[in-house]
């Protein structure tokens, strides 16, 4: 009958106890090690759930040989840890209802250093592959207490569905040590069976058909030639993409350098433009405003008015048109008075220089005589 223990990593090492909690070592538990490792024919020993985490998942229905590419893949985005310092190993089980479900055990590779010597021999088990045959394929719910710890295993169909761990024992209302079956209590409404089984009773033999080994050292062999073959066409392959790869990203690459230097041309030449225009706009702005600024002649206005119409006055002095008053304001000038020939005088002043839209605005008739009252207005910008 092989023995039962039980085994914990410690900052000392491994130690292993036995369901009474007496501490053993290698050699006492039948596990001395020599160059080719621990030996076979031993005890069994069971893995403390502080040292490895348990994940659960379906598997989708893919060939045997890509299961463990797959659960690879998938532990990346379920486990947080640097997949370099992690060791993992998992079980397949076919359900009833054709599907597949993983458990997958994982292990910090320093602790599983500590393992190793009982992973080799394959002595190295799990609690939860030690109680499935255990449970009939059905619904149950198993308590593990242990003084470090709990663990509560859900089992659907003879398969583990989930596992839990509290780092606080729990072992109110059952022996300090011990293993919690409880089946039945599912829907059908059958009351819940409780089997409690203390830890110094829990024997291989009880339990120990259809036990898988944790952590297993993988078997080597030769890559069959049609693998290597293939191997080889892909790697092949891949070689030929990423040569066709860089000659392509060489070529657009040439063609881009090409265009950011026209590109940049093109702006420099139109930079230079732009600031040409601003300085001709600027200019004209300033010659603009000199312009609208210049003060008008008046001087030259009332000269060349004084040509054709003279101001009224007492002197007696004849004249054909006479000056009332004279307006002017922001170039628009009104000249009012009386005499002969209004329109006449008009037209010369429009033919004169400075002198814009001359004409006559208002023109009265006196009651006796050929003379008539008028008013003149226009434009004036002589400088």
């Amino acid at each position: 009958m092989r023995q039962l223990l039980f085994a914990s990593a410690t900052a000392e090492g491994l130690v292993l106890t036995d369901p009474a909690g007496r501490r053993l070592t290698m050699e006492e538990a039948g596990l001395a090690s020599d160059r080719s490792g621990a030996r076979r024919g031993g005890a069994l020993v069971v893995a403390s759930r502080l040292d490895y985490e348990v994940r659960t998942f379906p598997v989708p229905p893919v060939p045997a040989r890509e299961e463990r590419d797959l659960i690879t893949f998938r532990l990346r985005a379920l486990h947080p840890g640097n997949p370099e310092d992690t060791c993992f190993d998992y079980s397949i089980t076919r359900m009833a209802d054709a599907s597949k479900l993983a458990v997958v055990y994982l292990m910090d590779r320093t602790i599983f250093d500590l393992y190793r010597p009982l992973a080799e021999c394959g002595a190295l088990l799990s609690f939860d592959s030690l109680v499935t045959r255990a449970v009939r394929p059905g619904n149950a719910v198993v308590c593990v207490r242990r003084p470090e710890y709990t663990e509560w295993m859900r089992f659907g169909g003879g398969a583990l569905l989930e596992s839990r761990l509290n780092d606080v024992a729990d072992a109110a209302g059952s022996p300090e040590c011990s293993v919690t079956i409880e089946e039945g209590g599912g829907a059908g409404g059958d009351a819940a069976a409780k089997v409690v089984i203390p830890l110094t009773d829990l024997q291989p033999p009880r339990l120990r058909r259809g036990v898988a080994p944790l952590f297993l050292p993988e078997r080597s062999g030769a890559i069959p030639l049609r693998c290597l073959a293939a191997a080889l066409l892909s790697i092949a392959a891949i070689a030929l993409s990423v040569a066709l790869a860089f000659r392509i990203v060489g070529t657009y690459q040439a063609r881009l350098d090409s265009v950011k230097a026209h590109y940049q041309a093109v702006m420099t030449r139109y930079a230079g433009e732009a600031t040409d225009a601003k300085v001709y706009l600027a200019a004209r702005e300033e010659l603009d405003a000199l312009v609208r600024r210049r003060p008008v002649d008046l001087y030259a206005f009332l000269a060349c008015l004084a040509k054709y119409v003279r101001v009224q006055s007492d002197s007696g002095r004849s004249s054909s048109l006479f000056i009332d008053a004279i307006s002017f304001s922001n170039g628009t000038f009104s000249v009012d008075g009386f005499g002969g020939e209004p329109f006449a005088t008009a037209e010369a002043l429009s033919g004169q220089p400075g002198f814009h839209t001359v004409r006559v605005t208002q023109i009265v008739p006196e009651d006796r005589g050929s003379r008539v009252h008028f008013t003149l207005t226009g434009k004036y910008d002589g400088r």
